[in-house]
């Protein structure tokens, strides 16, 4: 499980920015060493009871971030290596970062020391202080319904500029535009797919609401693209009606951010994934490929 791939260093560090030279040489050693095919091929094999080779692996990567097609795609083309693209479908009109990376890009270039969030004053920080902070914010704001939700950050994000206009396509969690995701998805190489429709914490919203986000999602990449239906939960957050409203609705499979391997017997709907950070070295990541995190 990927997000991001760049060289940037913000003020707050982010997980889901992994640098080039670190990705460049993962994707090596997988090449090396395990049989990297696409999430739809082994979701097709596990379905219909064929067997997968030794040693598979998936490369997921969410959110859609620009990195994708700027950072990623030049060295999953050089190696040859399948990947999933799951994409937030209100965000490509815009090439807006998801809700949670226009809070994490206004903290990270805000000059104000504190901030009022539900009547609360924030002392606010930079470094790993301002990632707990981040973090802890962000909890908060999810839990908030669609509407709600989307006006408090865009009222924290004005705050936090203090009058200043934003840029926050200069994020590095600004997203592909239709443009690039049709580009990627016409290589063959990338299969897009959905990771809802505004990014929500999907166990947090009401049945109609899960249902909203599920099918326009879905019907978006279906008017422009030809997706395999797999999905990816925002957060790794979901319900049991999520699961039976991602079954009926047509989705293959729901991937959690549950750390994890998988087998032929796992749950298609709660499928388990190696999350992958800046700052592993290569024991350690080789190590999480086989389901050891210390």
């Amino acid at each position: 499980m990927y997000h991001g791939v760049g060289d940037e260093r913000p003020a707050i560090p982010d997980w889901c920015q992994v640098p080039a030279r670190e990705f460049l040489h993962q994707m090596e050693f997988l090449q090396d060493r395990y049989r990297v095919l696409a999430l739809s091929e082994v979701i097709h094999r596990i379905e219909n009871r064929l067997p997968l080779p030794d040693r598979t692996a998936c490369l997921t990567f969410d959110d859609g971030f620009r990195s994708v097609y700027t950072c990623v795609w030049p060295i999953l083309s050089k190696y040859q290596l399948p990947a999933t693209a799951f994409v937030v479908t209100s965000l490509p009109d815009t090439g807006m970062p998801p809700w949670p990376g226009c809070v994490l890009y206004a903290l990270a270039n805000t000059t104000l020391s504190s901030t009022q969030l539900d009547g609360v004053e924030w002392k606010l920080s930079k470094g790993r202080e301002g990632a707990a902070i981040y973090a802890r914010m962000v909890d908060r704001i999810k839990t908030l319904p669609r509407e709600e939700r989307e006006q408090r950050v865009e009222k924290l994000v004005a705050a936090l500029f203090d009058g200043r206009p934003p840029d926050l396509l200069k994020s590095p969690r600004a997203t592909m535009t239709w443009k690039e995701v049709e580009q990627l998805a016409a290589t063959g190489l990338v299969d897009i797919e959905s990771h809802t429709h505004t990014h929500p914490s999907l166990s947090r919203c009401p049945p109609e609401e899960q249902s909203d986000e599920l099918r326009l999602s879905h019907d978006i990449l279906r008017q422009r693209l030809r997706p395999k239906g797999l999905f990816c939960y925002p957060f790794g957050e979901y319900a049991s009606a999520t699961v039976k409203l991602l079954s009926g609705i047509g989705y293959r499979c729901g991937l959690t951010t549950a750390p994890g391997l998988n087998s032929a017997r796992s749950d298609l709907y709660r499928l388990r994934r190696v999350g992958i950070g800046p700052g592993m070295t290569d024991a350690r990541f080789e190590m999480a490929m086989i389901g050891c995190y210390r």
